[in-house]
């Protein structure tokens, strides 16, 4: 199955954080509702991976390194890194075991419509950073490309970033 058609909750939550229940992703999206998510940034020496994002929110926009949520299994919240590291299997190609430990360094609010289609991004966004041993590749179901960009060049692609990517800037 799709992963994008696949009925998964995330976590309802108000302006200080607190979670207020769950909720189906796509209706949080289509209207606008205030939930939690996540982007890790992978560091690789002093480089940042960089993706181009192939979903249906924010398409073709660049991603520092990739963003998704905390999701429920049943009635039980992944713990942030559970979410991260199912993320980075689901997104990335490596070609060894990898072990990671995120590194949470701040949060922030926004709340952005995407230009290209019915959705929002209102989120309490958590920001993760990740050193890596290796650059993975990216998964073509989710991207259309990534790169390895020294950090003093992310700005460069400035205006082609998802808008909470400029929250991150302000961490890094």
């Amino acid at each position: 199955m799709d992963y994008y058609q696949k009925t998964i909750y995330i976590p309802k939550v108000d302006k200080n954080d607190t979670i207020l229940g769950k909720i189906e992703r796509w209706e949080a999206h289509k209207n606008g509702i205030l939930h939690r998510g996540f982007t890790a940034v992978l560091r690789y020496q002093d480089k940042i991976i960089v993706q181009h994002r192939k979903h249906p929110v924010f398409d073709g926009f660049y991603d520092v390194s990739f963003s998704s949520h905390q999701t429920y299994d049943g009635d039980r919240l992944l713990s942030p890194t559970e979410a991260i590291v199912s993320t980075l299997k689901r997104e990335w190609i490596w070609k060894t075991e990898f072990n990671v430990t995120p590194e949470f360094i701040g949060k922030f609010y926004y709340r952005e419509k995407d230009p290209k289609s019915e959705y929002f991004e209102h989120e309490i966004n958590h920001m993760y950073q990740i050193d890596i041993n290796e650059i993975p590749e990216f998964n073509p179901e989710f991207a259309y490309g990534m790169e390895a960009v020294d950090k003093s060049m992310l700005k460069a692609k400035n205006g082609l970033y998802a808008p909470w990517v400029v929250g991150i800037f302000k961490l890094l």
